[in-house]
């Protein structure tokens, strides 16, 4: 901290250290003062677009990954990559084998699904997941028909 007090700004900017302040010298409160950084440009259309679409597509996997309660007995079903993909293999053994049942890790616990409520959860987690994408398409295409930076700040996973 002593040494910050010797500190100063020559009239260029450069920072010199001196036993007292000379004249045209500044403090660094007084060089933040009379500096201030620039305000940002603002982002040209095509940058936006491009923000708004990564923007998009985060929330979209967000929401994809979340999970989803099944209707009808609340069961909360894990949607990330990895269990989309061991519901889509229990579906599949669920077709060729009628007779199948798991017992099925939820984030509710363990539940014994039929080979009829395995194809309802295949189901409702692809529903799921294709209307997230949907979701991501259209609004993808409001950001791609934005005329403006406005209009492409107005649309938004939310809304």
């Amino acid at each position: 901290m002593e040494y910050r007090a010797n500190v100063f700004y020559s009239q260029e900017g450069n920072l010199e250290v001196w036993e007292t302040k000379l004249e045209g010298y500044f403090t660094e409160e007084e060089w933040q003062a009379s500096h201030p950084e620039p305000e940002p440009e603002p982002p040209t259309l095509e940058e936006a677009k491009i923000a708004k679409l990564a923007e998009i597509t985060a929330a979209r996997f967000a929401a994809e990954t979340g999970g989803v309660v099944i209707n009808g007995n609340g069961i909360s079903i894990d949607t990330s990559r990895e269990s989309q993909a061991l519901i889509t293999g229990a579906a599949l053994q669920a077709t060729i084998d009628s007779a199948y049942s798991c017992r099925w890790k939820t984030t509710n616990g363990f539940v014994e699904f039929t080979s009829e409520m395995i194809l309802a959860v295949a189901v409702a987690v692809r529903q799921h997941v294709q209307a997230c994408f949907d979701r991501e398409a259209d609004l993808s295409e409001l950001v791609e028909a934005a005329a403006t930076v406005e209009e492409i700040e107005a649309v938004t996973w939310a809304g």
